[in-house]
């Protein structure tokens, strides 16, 4: 990590579930690193308005932060890097933090969510490798149709 490791994410579907990890309402050092703003963008299509999220990764993974502070970082980091992240790390969550960490997913999540019956069912239920995760989440997948 360099001594200043500030990255700027614009238009990823997983922006709003890691700013909801990194839980900025209620912690203040998450307040100060992240910095969200509203810019316009122009393509073959026309302009339109996204945010644009800078976070100073550097302010959020700070050793003197809460375990969970810095767990709830880690995953929200891979989410936007695109990084693989031990899931076990929420074995290590209360209870609190674990209905945060669900919370948070559910942004990212069809809402309502099909039950786990449902995915087995449909066979939607499977493991995506890396590649296919991050070209889903970048939003350009072609069986999905909102991503057209």
């Amino acid at each position: 990590m360099s001594q200043n490791d500030v990255r700027t994410y614009s238009g990823l579907r997983l922006i709003p579930a890691a700013l909801a990890l990194l839980d900025r309402e209620h912690d203040g050092v998450a307040r100060a690193a992240v910095q969200v703003r509203q810019v316009e963008r122009h393509g073959s299509s026309g302009a339109w308005t996204e945010d644009e999220v800078t976070i100073d990764w550097t302010r959020l993974e700070d050793a003197r932060r809460s375990s969970t502070a810095l767990r709830l970082t880690a995953f929200a980091r891979s989410m936007l890097d695109g990084t693989p992240v031990d899931m076990r790390e929420i074995d290590h969550f209360g209870h609190g933090t674990f209905a945060h960490f669900m919370r948070a997913l559910a942004v990212a999540w069809p809402d309502p969510p099909p039950s786990i019956d449902e995915l087995l069912a449909g066979g939607e239920w499977r493991e995506l490798s890396g590649e296919e995760f991050r070209r889903r989440t970048r939003g350009d997948d072609p069986d999905d149709p909102a991503a057209t």
